[in-house]
């Protein structure tokens, strides 16, 4: 088995746990020397994301499984084990006839700030949150929204912050083998992102979500609080949402170069609000948005330098509207099918 210290592979500078060279084969890459996060750019032929090396991890359990697929041209990336290790260190390992959980967490969930209780001691929220989190940001996009939220509650819990985190663990035990399937499509790598304004009942600030495809899957998203400035209308919202997704797509489009060697077309950011469109594309600064912080309008001058494109998509369409609220049940998983978020072990 070959070491990933011993290739001949070049180290990328735009993040030191890629490589790329002529030892792999075309376009083909190692994101992380321990696959504690492998997301990434496969190659346009039949292979993905090139010849897994795999590390010697001290935690099997921790490990994400990856299946590839060369005869289909897929590569499938889960965390079965260590889902079912955590179902089992809270009694929840499902038996026939359990009741199924179809959504992580249901839109009308309450949630409610320890003003309006008093905060439970001896909950287990914060070790909770902490491994749902790994699986967040690692193989399960479709739950981050939900994390997120719950993991505001992590200090001051209540018991309807743990029945939250309860519903999340029986999702997991209803969909314990979903992952992420990539897959030898031709599909350019794409973003999405949304905003829910005046979400947090507390400070009124928005919810900023953002997702990335390549290849039939998602590689890199994100669902947070806007916590540097409170939006003042949806528009507000929506230009602050597309700033942070423009960033990634310049580290993106970095590694995409660093990958391969050629410089990448113009990434396309998808957003449903008209406003924002409009004032991305305008020449001058609308008086409505010139006070917002500076950093905010890099957006506009990466547009304008056409490394980024801004297109309007139907609400409908835009995968990120999972990042930013809780859906109910046919709108989500539709939207977690499309970011590829599926249960592929049976076809492996």
């Amino acid at each position: 088995m070959t070491s990933i210290t011993s290739t001949s592979g070049d180290r990328c500078r735009h993040d030191p746990f890629m490589y790329s060279g002529t030892s792999f084969a075309e376009w083909d890459i190692i994101m992380t020397a321990k696959i504690c996060g492998l997301k990434g750019f496969p190659g346009p032929d039949d292979q993905v994301l090139g010849e897994y090396i795999p590390s010697q991890p001290t935690e099997p359990d921790l490990e994400n499984e990856i299946t590839r697929n060369k005869a289909t041209g897929t590569l499938y990336i889960c965390q079965a084990r260590f889902i079912k290790q955590l179902l089992k260190s809270h009694n929840m390992l499902t038996e026939p006839g359990s009741t199924r959980f179809p959504i992580p967490l249901q839109p009308d969930a309450p949630l409610p700030y320890h003003e309006a209780g008093t905060p439970e001691s001896g909950l287990p929220l914060a070790q909770i949150v902490g491994s749902l989190n790994y699986l967040a940001v690692n193989t399960r996009p479709e739950i981050d929204q939900a994390v997120n939220r719950l993991a505001r509650h992590r200090a001051h819990p209540l018991h309807d912050h743990m029945e939250a985190a309860t519903g999340i663990l029986k999702y997991l035990a209803t969909t314990p083998c979903h992952g992420i399937t990539y897959t030898s499509s031709t599909k350019l790598l794409t973003g999405y992102c949304d905003s829910d304004p005046a979400a947090c009942p507390i400070t009124r600030k928005s919810t900023t979500g953002w997702v990335f495809l390549n290849q039939g899957g998602a590689i890199a998203w994100s669902s947070k609080i806007q916590s540097s400035a409170t939006a003042l209308s949806s528009t507000e919202a929506e230009y602050m949402a597309a700033s942070s997704a423009a960033q990634e797509a310049m580290w993106l489009r970095k590694l995409q170069f660093c990958a391969t060697g050629i410089q990448p077309p113009p990434l396309t950011i998808n957003g449903d609000n008209q406003a924002a469109l409009n004032a991305w594309n305008q020449e001058k600064m609308s008086t409505r948005l010139r006070y917002m912080d500076t950093r905010f309008h890099f957006l506009k001058e990466e547009y304008k330098r056409k490394l980024i494109r801004l297109k309007w998509i139907p609400t409908a369409s835009n995968m990120a509207d999972m990042f930013t609220k809780a859906l109910p049940r046919g709108k989500f998983c539709d939207f977690r099918t499309r970011i590829g978020c599926l249960d592929n072990t049976h076809k492996h």
